[in-house]
């Protein structure tokens, strides 16, 4: 019963707010083997609303999700998460119909959630000012039983199809623009990289993960879905998921074709007319908005119900920390919650929850209360793993404690070194295309492509040096080459044989005995470096460039980005000169900043010169 508590607490803290009419009660729960269930689940309408996005949900709908957590045997054999089927339609909102019920309840859901994140983050500051005091950083009970799950964690997410359809923007034309996922998975290995599942605390856990078929497309003129039935929607996504680079649907436009990648990780074990209307409106929306209620809040009446309802929400809310919380009040507490703003919710929780915490260190503790309280789900909303360790006995912690590798206290972080590294991350990329597609003439019947730009041989790595709040992050770029139009209409579009070659880096030797090329582009930027010469350092070499005119597909390309001249992208305009003066804005502070605090900036420029080839007659002839 303490596990299916535990499971239903988490389950019901991450997922209630996407997953539509979670009922916790009712979760299929296994209690000896640790099996989670969920089937056939819809996503609610404003899952995306931490996004910040100007789309809403049409559908969205979870297939399958599984959690396997052997409890008893969680040190000797793996913890499987499974997610089978994840489908996302999603539209602007500008084409969903207003509805009050749902408009109201996603603004109090939205207020809720507002007012959880204030409360999480009071939560934590606490945490870490408990932590100062103490001098520790130690692991918790829950830290250590999250980091048993982690070290032999099977991920294995299959069939996901998110899709963006807009049929608003360019009536005439609607477009949709989506990705799909074959399945990735993710299992413990050895250091070899070979299956296996961890029995004993080690110093790195070594991950392989294999991710298939990522695709990227987007379709012009494109049919929308918004009117089909669910079913019908859910059967159209699932049938346009690409299996391979081969097996792709028929129908679609790829932007990124479906490809293969396989990641090594390891980690570290550390925890006019109308002018007046609109003039009318405006005054309007602003008086009756802003103006009034700032009046309305100074009338006797009104300021009478307002700390009425906050004296009956902080009763309500305290029975609801005792556990005492009838489905009536419940109820009404969400009422409350429509009336208050953010402000008067997180002050009378705030006031509540000391309340119940002066009352409860005023109470005996029981070992009887304490199982009760876990039968009856009567189970504090913010850490259930102090319940948990109050409940069991001695011998059945000391059991779960040598499962789990857990021993009270952790070495405080500032022990380790100023060398040790607890993030290392390394991305190899060994192509990356990006092609062009257009017509070449009017009359052609398929698009060829006209441009190609070729990156190969990239590498990205960052290190991060806990101890001196150091990191390191370093770009190296081995070339870069630019494709035109094919002079042979006869030859494949993936080859690069007839190609004019528009840009190339200037081929140099990194030593006069070395056949080895250098890197066209190096980019390292570290803050506390390590020798101590200096709070930052940015180091940056590029070797040359050559760029070459041709005049057949600068045409063709200026041509097909040619600004539509039927449509008036004002406000399009005005938003980005909005987001590039608030961008401007905030890196002008961050650099005044950086210049009067940081004492000494070490920076290494190596930049050689780059040449431009303009021909006569707009074609290079070698």
């Amino acid at each position: 019963m303490v596990f299916e508590n535990l499971i239903v607490y988490l389950l019901d803290k991450y997922l209630s707010d996407y997953i539509e009419n979670l009922d916790t009660k009712k979760l299929k729960i296994d209690l000896w083997s640790g099996n989670v269930v969920l089937e056939n689940l819809y996503l609610k309408s404003n899952a995306l609303d931490d996004l910040d996005l100007p789309v809403t949900i049409s559908l969205g709908y979870l297939e399958k999700l599984t959690l396997e957590v052997p409890w008893k045997t969680i040190y000797r054999s793996p913890t499987k998460a499974t997610i089978d089927g994840l489908f996302l339609l999603v539209i602007p909102k500008t084409e969903v119909e207003y509805d009050v019920k749902r408009d109201e309840k996603e603004k109090h859901e939205a207020k809720m959630k507002e007012v959880h994140k204030i409360e999480e983050i009071r939560k934590e500051k606490e945490a870490q000012q408990n932590a100062k005091e103490s001098d520790k950083n130690n692991d918790t009970f829950m830290e250590r039983i999250q980091l048993q799950i982690i070290r032999n964690l099977e991920l294995s997410i299959r069939n996901i199809h998110v899709i963006y359809e807009d049929k608003s923007t360019k009536p005439n034309h609607p477009f949709a623009v989506g990705y799909t996922l074959n399945y990735i998975t993710l299992h413990t290995t050895t250091p070899d990289w070979q299956p296996t599942v961890l029995k004993e605390h080690t110093e790195f856990i070594h991950k392989l993960g294999d991710l298939s078929a990522l695709s990227i497309y987007w379709n012009t003129n494109a049919q929308s879905r918004s009117g089909l039935s669910r079913n019908a929607v859910l059967k159209s996504l699932k049938e346009h998921i690409a299996i391979n680079n081969k097996t792709t649907p028929n129908d679609i436009s790829y932007i990124l074709r479906p490809l293969n990648i396989k990641a090594k990780i390891i980690l570290v074990m550390k925890p006019r007319q109308q002018e007046f209307k609109r003039w009318k409106f405006a005054y309007e929306a602003i008086v009756n908005e802003d103006i009034r209620p700032r009046f309305d809040c100074y009338k006797w009446k009104n300021i009478k119900t307002h700390l009425d309802c906050r004296r009956e929400y902080r009763s309500i809310y305290i029975q609801d920390l005792l556990g005492k919380v009838t489905a009536e009040q419940k109820q009404r507490a969400q009422e409350l919650e429509k009336k208050l703003d953010v402000f008067n919710l997180t002050y009378v929780r705030c006031a509540a929850e000391i309340e119940v915490k002066k009352k409860k260190e005023q109470e005996p503790n029981t070992w009887w209360g304490g199982v009760s309280n876990w039968w009856s789900g009567n189970k504090p909303q913010d850490d259930p793993s102090l319940d948990l360790q109050k409940v069991m006995s001695s011998d059945e912690k000391n059991k779960l404690y040598d499962a789990i590798g857990y021993e009270g206290d952790d070495i405080s972080i500032s022990n380790y070194p100023e060398e040790y590294i607890d993030i290392d991350l390394g991305i190899q990329l060994n192509l990356l295309e990006v092609n062009v597609w257009s017509k070449i003439n009017e009359n052609d019947a398929q698009f060829r492509v006209i441009a190609r730009a070729s990156i190969p041989d990239t590498n990205l790595q960052f290190k991060r040096r806990p101890v001196r709040s150091a990191m390191a992050v370093s770009l190296n770029l081995g070339s870069f080459q630019v494709f035109g139009i094919a002079t042979d209409p006869n030859e494949s579009e993936f080859s690069n044989q007839s190609r004019p070659v528009l840009a190339r880096p200037v081929s140099r030797l990194s030593s006069p005995t070395s056949k080895v090329e250098k890197k066209l582009l190096e980019v390292e930027y570290e803050t506390n470096p390590i020798d101590k010469l200096a709070d930052f350092r940015i180091k940056v070499i590029s070797q040359s460039l050559e760029i070459k005119y041709n005049a057949p597909t600068i045409n063709k390309l200026s041509e097909c980005f040619e600004q539509d001249t039927q449509r008036n992208l004002q406000s399009v305009k005005q938003a980005a000169y909005s987001t590039y003066t608030d961008v401007k804005h905030r890196s002008y502070i961050l650099m005044k900043h950086n210049i009067e605090n940081i004492k000494v900036l070490d920076i290494y420029l190596d930049l050689q010169s780059s040449y431009f080839l303009l021909p006569e007659n707009g074609i290079y002839q070698e």
